[in-house]
């Protein structure tokens, strides 16, 4: 642009000469401008200000001025110019893009028709390169071991600022050969973070910039680091404990600012204990931890507190109190306290253990495990209150025909747990070896049983839905399909399999009559096998309540007389009738009713025995083919 500007400015100073020597014929030729140059001013590294005074145009109109400025003496306008309007008097241009510390000419220079005229040489020099200027900040978020400072660098020097950071030492005065943070290059503000401090300790700190003048640093500032605290540390309720042993620990919520070498539990029969007493060593670090107390004293009061270590010292948490109780009762064996229906488990018979508490007054409960080794559900662990008698007793049912039993007991006091007693084992037998006390099906499906004076019968309905050939029974759930068949079937009542548990399925005659109905080994009563029971019983009139299950579980009121006390455990499984009844479904929970494969009279019915819930006799009348009846299968005679 300034090579175009000068080229201008010649081509200018040309046509007026041209147009001079055109017209001199007629008039006086005109002259060059008559100027000075002005003193330099305002000089920086990279600018400076100048000019001139136009006091004579020479007779013809200035038609451009300026300065012009190089290395060398008497600079030229095809050196670097400014450009301004012409006309006379004094003016002022400015110099930039100058190179620091440099020695330059200056001239002003103005132009008319006769030429171009300059004006007296002056020289200056530029400012040379300095050191950046920078500020310290104030130092904030002080801890024990770290600092955030940083620094603010306005002016650059002339030159890049390649570095800047802080700089700090205990020491004043601190250089970058201290310890000192690098945060990057430019001007402006920075934030430093200050790491590896020490505690407690008085440090001094200066921001510092780097340019190629070197390294300038900021004003001075100092701070202390925080020192280091105590820990805090709270202690864990005492809890799990034992003839010898407890489990406590704590929580360490602040470290005081210093590292956590050494944490867990003391304690002493004395308050306050220290580390100096018995200890636990759990880690190191803050949060929560576990500690165990061994080799404990029974009867015994301990106090007990967390610990944490740092380099502030050794804190502790507040003192809990506990103390080590140990009483195990005696139990005496229980070897014949079974006490069994007809000589056979049943699901009433029960099991009782005697405690001799004399050695543990003042035990509020006792905890005792059994383990029934061969039972479906093995393990009973029971916690229950004990009045404070010398002697106590928990009783239990057996289930099944198992022989092998497993116990242990321990006593409570004091908010603690006595120790467990060793475990010992004891077998009960059943006072009658013939026994069956469990029955399969095809299916799987596992029923008890019981005997009744000669006769072991299942204690549930059937509810298999196969023969014991392995074939399907039809499952009919339609009330007229159900009235019309010819042919074996079997539903739930209401025709919701929700039933099949508790009440078992309802099968007609038909799949009564294959004869393989009932497991292996079992088969549906007959008339006479029914009257057996029934006499065992004491006859129709009071064997109805001895074979209800007792209560209102089942039963609807009033459940007349029902003791159950023969075993047999009878529910309301109600029926489904057909034809007339179009397939009816009906009293469940008031009636139960169950075949005999005996032929009623010389009709196509067959006889039934029911149970009602308003009466304690048993009743029986015929039933036709089609009707859909609960079964009791009788084991085979041997």
């Amino acid at each position: 642009m300034k090579r175009y500007l000068n080229i201008m400015v010649i081509y200018q100073v040309c046509i007026s000469l041209i147009l001079i020597n055109q017209s001199c014929t007629e008039k006086e030729r005109p002259s060059i401008p008559v100027l000075r140059t002005s003193d330099v001013t305002d000089v920086t590294r990279t600018s400076a200000s100048s000019g001139g005074n136009v006091t004579g145009d020479g007779g013809a109109s200035i038609s451009v001025k300026g300065i012009c400025w190089d290395i060398s003496e008497n600079p030229t306008t095809a050196n670097e110019i400014t450009i301004q309007k012409g006309d006379t008097g004094k003016f002022t241009s400015k110099l930039t893009s100058l190179v620091p510390g440099t020695t330059y000419y200056v001239r002003a220079y103005a132009s008319n028709s006769a030429g171009i005229a300059y004006g007296n040489n002056v020289s200056f020099t530029t400012n040379s390169i300095q050191k950046a200027t920078i500020t310290t900040s104030v130092v904030t978020s002080l801890t024990t071991s770290t600092a955030t400072c940083g620094g603010d660098i306005p002016d650059n020097g002339g030159s890049p600022v390649t570095e800047k950071g802080v700089c700090w030492g205990e020491s004043q005065n601190p250089t970058i050969k201290d310890s000192k943070t690098t945060d990057g290059s430019g001007t402006g503000s920075f934030v430093s973070y200050l790491t590896g401090l020490s505690a407690d300790t008085k440090y001094y700190v200066r921001a510092y910039a780097v340019n190629s003048a070197g390294t300038e640093y900021g004003n001075e500032v100092f701070f202390t680091t925080d020192p280091i605290l105590k820990s805090t540390v709270s202690t864990t309720m005492v809890s799990s404990v034992t003839c010898n042993s407890a489990v406590s620990g704590g929580e360490i919520t602040s470290d005081g600012g210093g590292v956590i070498s050494a944490r867990g539990v003391c304690w002493d029969t004395s308050t306050d204990p220290t580390i100096e007493n018995n200890k636990t060593s759990d880690g190191s670090g803050k949060g929560i931890f576990v500690s165990y107390l061994t080799n404990l004293q029974p009867a015994t009061m301990y106090y007990v507190r967390a610990y944490a270590t740092n380099e502030a010292g050794t804190d502790y948490g507040e003192n809990q109190a506990f103390t080590i109780y140990c009483c195990i009762p005696d139990l005496i064996t229980p070897t014949d306290n079974a006490i069994l229906d007809n000589g056979c488990f049943d699901q009433s018979d029960l099991i009782t253990w005697y405690f001799d508490w004399a050695d543990c007054i003042g035990a509020s409960k006792y905890n005792l495990y059994v383990k029934n080794v061969n039972a479906p559900n093995p393990v009973l662990d029971v916690e229950t209150s004990y009045s404070e008698y010398l002697h106590s007793a928990i009783s239990y049912i057996i289930e099944g025909n198992f022989y092998d039993w497993k116990w242990k007991v321990r006593s409570f006091k004091d908010g603690n747990w006595g120790e467990w007693s060793e475990e010992r084992t004891f077998s009960v037998e059943p006072l009658n070896t013939d026994c069956n006390n469990f029955c399969t099906d095809i299916e799987g499906n596992v029923y008890k049983t019981v005997k009744i004076g000669t006769q072991i019968w299942l204690k549930e309905n059937l509810k298999t839905t196969k023969f014991n050939d392995g074939t399907n029974i039809p499952l009919v759930t339609d009330d007229t399909e159900w009235s019309g068949l010819t042919s074996t079937g079997y539903c739930w009542y209401n025709n919701n399999v929700a039933y099949k548990n508790e009440y078992g399925a309802l099968y007609n005659f038909y799949a009564v009559t294959t004869g393989k109905l009932c497991p292996s080994g079992w088969h549906v009563p007959s008339d006479d096998e029914w009257t057996l029971l029934i006499d065992f019983l004491g006859g129709e009139e009071v064997a109805g309540g001895k074979l209800k299950e007792a209560g209102l579980s089942h039963w609807h009121s009033p459940n007349y007389n029902a003791t159950n006390e023969s075993g047999f455990s009878g529910l309301p499984g109600g029926y489904r009738l057909t034809v007339f009844y179009s397939g009816i479904l009906g009293d469940a929970n008031v009636q139960g009713l169950w075949w005999s494969t005996t032929k009623f009279f010389n009709s196509t019915s067959y006889w039934w025995f029911g149970l009602g819930s308003s009466r304690s006799s048993v009743y029986r009348a015929g039933m036709p083919c089609w009707a859909g009846l609960s079964v009791r299968c009788l084991q085979n005679t041997k």
